[in-house]
């Protein structure tokens, strides 16, 4: 039993228990001796879960006996330029910085690997890490200012700790320096660190002729399992459904209806295109006026990731009328808030820490816990245009998106049914791109499990495996439902749909303040910033007085935009945000958004390298969010401000590829015939 068992363990991650073998011992005549200590333990007392926590911890504790002195450590192959500077670290840890950074144990798993309070765990992470910073390049700063601080990086240390304290954290970083430059170092270090300890510890395979001898070292069993090979297949998928997915999708009381076994009443496809009919939220049978709760996360950068609570309220029998706010779990003012009334008026408000996922980097007002509040007179059929244009941006893009991509998966399947409270709902699964995550070209598949109820084809939760298949995978809810209700009391309906009642931000709304949106769904580009060009008999745009048609005093070559409309665009702007000239442009369409900055540079990661397309200096930094930023600069020596120009690109909805080509039809304004993109300007 215990052979079989080993077998089947060693085949999915024979190669992974080497490389921690490896890094625990002092060279890899000791490792081999490690590794069949280890399996003579397993054999006298045999692992109560085959699972990688457990048998890496067993190995930990063997290497703990073995190596008590210190030995004379052997050469790190040339290949494995890391390994040295590893096994010159205590042998704890050796292993809290090997489990969280290839296993990805947070700080209860540490603590439980190594058998220390996690407190501890953590402590000894952040000196390995330390200690292993400078061979990245980098260096995590010791400076503080405060008690606090030792707290505040303990938080940067454990995510779950960080997405529990994250208005703390974000708070503390606006007045502590020290902590900053510490967040960005960790970060920077992990970048580098993460992957290269993943590599060392697959870089060198099992030996066959070792796997053999470590099957050796275990009892043979009397009779052999392989008769029973489907029921060890069946199990494996009811202890995935049972005991890793459902528990962490609903967090309710759930009752087993059918697996896979059963013969299922709908297909996959069906259950993907029913929901695709009303982007996975329908409009629910019942009273007409109704309200739901998500919980789902939202990266604002590449570092900073947020639990958030994604709130809809919405009346049936007045379609215009609606409310949706994005909010953290923990509270506080929404990072984004939209109320339309359904008759004549709709209130936007935007929070500086979530502005950029959508405006890019345009000079808008909003800054962090300082939200842009808009107030817009608007018909309800322009209201309703609101309301479907936040639904596809965002955290409410994640279940929109994944249905596509479901749609699409020539791997897509229905592994069973499941009792999610009152509800009975289909799992379908399926490989894809994270809509969280870093763009198509940039990212890892990650395994879908959607929970799809199965009358109305409600998405009620979609968690993500992340991980080769048959590899360790961590899982990763990003949509869950939380709670649904009927609003029918005057009171209940008043609460929801009053300003003055929803609204706890700190911007304020006057009636003197009442503004004309260009677009509903741009609620923060008013009419009045938008530049309609004037275009002379050439083609060409030309100054002008005209408040709607004025480029300014200059046409300057820091204006710079496509020279040709980009594919799937339908709608461009030219903005005058602030100042007497244009700041920037914003093209869109179905899942496709360039926001062109004018004359800055966006904070893109140092480490980017420069890439020469065309006459720009170009570095494009991946985004979460399957975004792209990029930050473009004139490839001449000529001195800043002089001749040239430089800008700051948000991209979403476009492969790399695609952003290559966009860049290189750049062109200041001037020179473009804006005749070929009329339509987009509205131009007549």
């Amino acid at each position: 039993m215990i052979t079989n068992r080993l077998s089947q363990w060693l085949t999915q991650a024979g190669d992974e228990l080497y490389g921690f073998a490896l890094a625990l011992a002092p060279d890899e005549r000791a490792a081999r001796r490690l590794l069949r200590q280890w399996a003579v333990a397993l054999r006298s007392h045999p692992p109560t879960t085959w699972n990688d926590d457990e048998l890496l911890t067993r190995l930990y504790q063997v290497a703990t006996v073995m190596f008590t002195q210190p030995v004379q450590r052997r050469p790190a192959p040339p290949a494995i330029p890391l390994l040295g500077p590893l096994r010159a670290l205590p042998l704890p840890q050796r292993m809290v910085v090997l489990a969280y950074s290839v296993l990805g144990a947070e700080h209860t798993r540490l603590a439980r690997i190594v058998g220390l309070e996690a407190d501890e765990a953590l402590s000894l992470l952040e000196q390995a890490v330390r200690q292993l910073a400078p061979v990245t390049g980098h260096a995590l700063s010791v400076d503080v200012s405060s008690s606090e601080c030792q707290i505040i990086h303990r938080a940067f240390l454990d995510p779950p700790n960080y997405l529990m304290m994250f208005e703390k954290v974000r708070q503390h970083l606006q007045t502590c320096p020290h902590c900053r430059i510490f967040e960005r170092e960790w970060q920077e270090t992990m970048r580098s660190l993460r992957p290269a300890l993943r590599r060392l510890v697959q870089a060198t395979p099992l030996p066959a002729a070792e796997c053999k001898r470590l099957l050796q070292a275990t009892i043979a069993p009397r009779t052999r399992l392989g008769q029973l090979a489907p029921l060890v297949g069946l199990l494996t998928f009811v202890g995935l459904m049972t005991v890793i997915v459902l528990p962490g999708l609903f967090r309710n009381p759930f009752t087993v209806i059918a697996t896979g076994a059963a013969e299922p009443t709908v297909s996959a496809a069906e259950l993907v295109a029913r929901a695709l009919m009303h982007g996975g939220i329908p409009e629910p049978e019942g009273p007409p006026i109704w309200h739901a709760r998500y919980q789902t996360i939202w990266y604002f950068n590449n570092r900073t990731v947020a639990p958030l609570y994604a709130e809809i309220w919405h009346d049936r029998a007045n379609p215009a009328r609606h409310r949706l706010q994005l909010r953290h779990i923990e509270g506080g003012a929404p990072y984004e808030f939209q109320l339309g009334d359904g008759l004549r008026r709709l209130y936007y408000a935007i929070d500086g820490a979530y502005a950029p996922s959508l405006y890019g980097d345009l000079p808008i007002r909003a800054l962090p816990n300082e939200p842009e509040l808009v107030v817009a007179e608007l018909d309800p059929t322009e209201q309703q245009v609101a309301f479907h244009a936040r639904r596809t941006t965002g955290p409410w893009s994640i279940v929109p998106n994944y249905l596509h991509q479901a749609a699409a998966a020539p791997d897509l399947r229905l592994l069973g049914r499941q009792r999610i409270g009152e509800r009975l709902a289909y799992i379908v699964s399926f490989r894809g791109i994270s809509p969280v995550d870093l763009p198509a070209d940039e990212a890892e598949p990650v395994t879908v499990l959607m929970a799809i109820g199965e009358q109305d084809g409600h998405v009620l939760s979609v968690t993500e495996l992340i991980g080769p298949p048959g590899s360790t995978q961590t899982s990763r809810v990003v949509w869950r439902l939380v709670e649904f209700n009927w609003l029918v009391s005057g009171e209940q309906i008043r609460d929801a749909f009053t300003f003055i009642r929803a609204w706890n931000g700190r911007a304020e709304a006057t009636s003197g303040s009442v503004q004309d949106l260009f677009d509903p769904a741009w609620p923060l580009v008013r009419a009045g910033y938008v530049v309609l060009p004037i275009v002379s008999d050439g083609g060409y745009p030309s100054p002008s007085d005209d408040q709607n048609g004025s480029f300014g005093n200059i046409l300057s070559d820091s204006q710079i935009i496509p020279a040709k409309p980009p594919l799937g665009i339908e709608q461009a702007m030219l903005l005058r945000l602030q100042g007497p000239t244009l700041n920037g442009a914003i093209y869109s369409g179905p899942g496709k958004r360039l926001v062109i900055a004018f004359d800055r540079l966006p904070g893109v990661d140092t480490s980017i390298s420069v890439e020469i397309i065309g006459p720009w200096r170009v570095r494009i930094e991946p985004m979460r969010g399957q975004r792209y930023r990029v930050a473009i600069e004139s490839n001449t020596r000529q001195r800043r401000g002089v001749g040239g120009g430089r800008l700051a690109l948000d991209v979403f909805g476009f492969s790399r590829d695609e952003l290559r080509a966009l860049i290189s039809s750049l062109q200041p304004i001037y020179r473009v015939d804006l005749s070929a993109q009329a339509a987009l300007f509205g131009i007549k």
